[in-house]
């Protein structure tokens, strides 16, 4: 029915410019016919004028004036009369366009209305469809994923993930089991050491308890050492486990409004990380090789100074380790809240900082620093890098910290330098150095600070102007 008044409408609209056209024709027609007529009665009076020899030559001339006269009257009048009747003429079409385009006549100003309400219709159902359109291909999408089994494979990669948090946490244990038993060890030398009033190694040699104790000591910091290889290989594969899950997840929701993303690479790419990690943490093995573990004269000097101690002070150290190992565990699941109490570091906590997105690491509670946790540190991707309760820092720690490529280190707790440990910071390429607890520096070490200095780094110590 809509479409037979639009029909009835387009035809009403082509009659009325054939009309138009015709009425513009006549009116030419009869325009020009005027036109005429006039200028043929012009041509009879000039010829009665010339035939009639009675008239005097000057009345002849001023008739003949008049004539003209008249004749340039006659044509700026038709002139002016074709230019208004066109006018009226362009004027009437455009205004009869107008009306027709509006929907002036009263019998047709519902229907344009109506036309618009059409017209909404195919536009809602557009939008509609335009609409519907991504969640077709969601679903598409989505039966790809189960197609490819993703959402199984999300399953199995988190049961895996937290069989490797397990026993991540079962090696833990087991190294706080040996820690424990090192305590109870030299709680027990120490005894021996009061009641037979032993104050040198060699006669901590020559009694067999002592020794025997020294010697387990030095076993179980070998253990210790040693369960640091399968613990860094469980973290790592956790870690590669959270990402490929995080991927997926990611992809999933992008799937719907992102073309070229391959289901079935993704699927591939997760067979290959859960059958890696499963191999691996049912191969994980103890290292069975030499490693680093401190002499006994070297036990035996940690032994001796742990017992002149005060109780109080013991205590208080040993709560400090207790918060240590806390703060430890909350910054490897994410919370940094507590990092500035940390006066020690372990190194998977370090390893976990270096994972951390800030851009300011203060960790002025820290008294020691070890090459090895240098090194993690180094990883780190902030600008400001803070150990100012440091005093002494050795060598192979300045090395490791050449390595970090932030912008600013505060060492203000060290009151001496080393020029091999000057020597290596002078190789960093950060941009600048406090130090400003030193208050004197050898010729050798200041010489490698001042060339870092002249290369353009900045450098502050006490000595600064």
């Amino acid at each position: 029915m809509d479409e037979r008044k639009e029909e009835g409408l387009d035809g009403e609209i082509a009659d009325a410019d054939q009309g138009l056209e015709s009425q513009g024709k006549d009116q030419r027609d009869i325009t020009e016919q005027k036109e005429g007529s006039r200028f043929d009665e012009d041509d009879n009076r000039e010829e009665h004028d010339e035939n009639d020899e009675d008239w005097y030559e000057n009345e002849y001339l001023e008739d003949a004036e008049d004539a003209g006269n008249k004749k340039k009257y006659i044509l700026i009048a038709v002139l002016l009369g074709i230019i208004g009747a066109a006018g009226f003429l362009l004027w009437f079409m455009n205004d009869d366009n107008r009306k027709l385009a509006d929907g002036s006549p009263p019998s047709q100003q519902t229907e344009p209305l109506k036309s618009n309400e059409r017209s909404k219709d195919p536009e809602a159902s557009f939008s509609s469809q335009g609409t519907r359109k991504p969640e077709t291909k969601g679903q598409t999408k989505t039966s790809e994923h189960t197609a490819f089994g993703i959402p199984e494979k999300l399953e199995q990669t988190t049961r895996l993930r937290n069989e490797l948090l397990n026993k991540q946490e079962e090696i833990r244990t087991l190294k706080h089991y040996y820690r424990d038993r090192i305590q109870e060890v030299r709680d027990e030398i120490l005894n021996e050491k009061r009641e037979k009033r032993i104050t040198t190694f060699q006669q901590a040699l020559e009694s067999k308890r002592i020794e025997l104790g020294l010697r387990t000591i030095r076993r179980r910091h070998s253990y210790i050492n040693k369960l640091n290889g399968p613990l860094e290989q469980l973290h790592k594969g956790g870690e590669e486990l959270l990402y490929i899950k995080r991927l997926t997840g990611i992809q999933i929701q992008m799937a719907p409004i992102v073309n070229g993303i391959d289901i079935s690479k993704l699927g591939e790419r997760m067979d290959i990380i859960i059958e890696k990690e499963t191999r691996g943490a049912d191969s994980l093995a103890i290292d069975t090789g030499e490693s680093r573990v401190p002499a006994l004269e070297e036990i035996w000097k940690e032994i001796v100074q742990e017992g002149e101690k005060p109780e109080k002070e013991k205590t208080r150290s040993q709560r400090q380790n207790d918060i240590n190992m806390e703060i430890w565990k909350e910054i490897c699941v994410g919370n940094l809240s507590r990092k500035y109490e940390l006066t020690k570091l372990s190194l998977n906590a370090a390893k976990c900082l270096a994972q951390w997105k800030g851009k300011d690491l203060f960790l002025n509670g820290i008294t020691e620093l070890s090459a090895p946790i240098a090194e993690q540190l180094s990883q780190w991707g902030g600008e400001w890098l803070c150990f100012n309760r440091l005093t002494e820092l050795s060598p192979e720690a300045a090395k490791s910290l050449s390595r970090w490529r932030g912008v600013r280190l505060s060492l203000n707790g060290l009151i001496k330098l080393t020029p091999q440990a000057a020597k290596h910071l002078s190789q960093w390429r950060g941009k600048q150095i406090e130090a400003v607890g030193l208050s004197k520096i050898s010729p050798e070490a200041n010489k490698y600070l001042t060339a870092w200095q002249e290369a353009g780094g900045e450098i502050y110590t006490r000595t600064s102007p």
